[in-house]
């Protein structure tokens, strides 16, 4: 796990899964008092800890299809950080924090320089059509297109990544369409951050 720089391991026996060890998992297994142990005396007790002593064999998982954000929710909600994704009761892949965490910058658009507009969600019919058209209207490409509640109170916000030099003049035609941007702001290529 250290030379791989992976923090979980699937258990298999037969390609069926029996459990699942993390690197928490070895290191809690260790005895604290393991680091004054002379080098012999603690490598005769790594020898004899086993895998199946410290897995863990009650393991949520998922399938290849389950929906991202189900296999998010089931992570966060039991605080794990990963899943081992099964099919016909054989192990086909394991899905991780790292990996949800990549769909997310992936839908949001956010690798690569673009503008990141944040404006006040509308109900009514035809918004995000209206929103799109005064875009392409200047010229820009919407990248992606995100809505996120503030709150039960609070009206929601959307999140807009558009490929633009200069958002001014996209931002007065919002302005001039009844559409008020609440923060303008850059996403950073990976050389500026």
């Amino acid at each position: 796990m250290d030379n791989r720089q992976i923090r979980h391991l699937p258990v298999v026996e037969k390609g069926r899964l029996v459990g699942l060890i993390s690197d928490r998992d070895i290191r809690a297994a260790a005895p604290s008092s393991a680091a004054s142990m002379a080098p012999e005396a603690r490598e005769e007790f790594l020898d004899q800890l086993k895998v199946g002593h410290v897995m863990t064999k009650q393991v949520l998982t998922a399938t290849p299809e389950t929906p991202i954000e189900e296999a998010a929710l089931l992570m966060r909600q039991h605080k794990i950080g990963c899943l081992p994704v099964l099919e016909e009761n054989l192990l086909v892949g394991i899905i991780t924090e790292t990996d949800i965490f990549g769909v997310l910058i992936e839908v949001l658009g956010v690798e690569g320089s673009a503008v990141r507009l944040e404006i006040p969600f509308d109900p009514r019919p035809g918004f995000f059509t209206d929103v799109t058209r005064i875009v392409e209207a200047q010229g820009a490409r919407l990248l992606s297109l995100l809505t996120v509640a503030q709150g039960e109170q609070e009206r929601a916000v959307v999140v807009l990544r558009i490929g633009i030099a200069d958002p001014a003049a996209l931002c007065r035609a919002l302005g001039d369409a009844g559409v008020g941007v609440i923060r303008v702001g850059r996403t950073a290529t990976e050389g500026e951050r």
